[in-house]
């Protein structure tokens, strides 16, 4: 073969590559669906502390909140992600944040079958400090 002939095989070669890329990306994007929302409000909670079944005492977050969840489908496979804050008014026009609580998670769902994991964790940013965290594995089966 002489070289001008296998050079114009590797171009041909990565011009169909090219073609089977974009061909994929455009086909993906198409099927994987994107989900944004933000949400704000009031929210009144309240927590008890006890120790040795004896009540030690409690922990009151009464404050707005900004919540932003994001997620990616795709097919029965998603990933997600929650982000809330909670905010003391200083006053009027100015508010400072006092909790922050992150959540990420996978799931695959297919009919009425559901199997997940999520992680959640919470965490103060005054000098009181609260701190809450979990990690769940599960499966959901819808009976009706």
């Amino acid at each position: 073969m002489s070289v001008i002939f296998q050079a114009q095989m590797k171009v041909k070669v990565m011009t169909y590559r090219i073609i089977i890329l974009l061909f994929l990306t455009v086909s993906l994007s198409a099927q994987i669906k994107p989900h944004i929302v933000f949400e704000t409000g009031y929210e009144d909670r309240s927590m008890g502390v006890y120790v040795d079944n004896e009540f030690d005492g409690s922990y009151h977050l009464s404050s707005l909140y900004s919540k932003l969840e994001m997620s990616v489908k795709y097919k029965g496979f998603s990933i997600y992600s929650h982000n809330k804050t909670s905010y003391i008014p200083e006053n009027v026009y100015a508010y400072n944040p006092k909790q922050v609580e992150f959540t990420i998670g996978s799931e695959y769902e297919r009919k009425s079958f559901k199997i997940y994991y999520e992680h959640f964790c919470s965490h103060s940013i005054e000098m009181l400090y609260m701190s809450d965290s979990y990690d769940r594995i599960g499966i959901r089966i819808k009976i009706l």
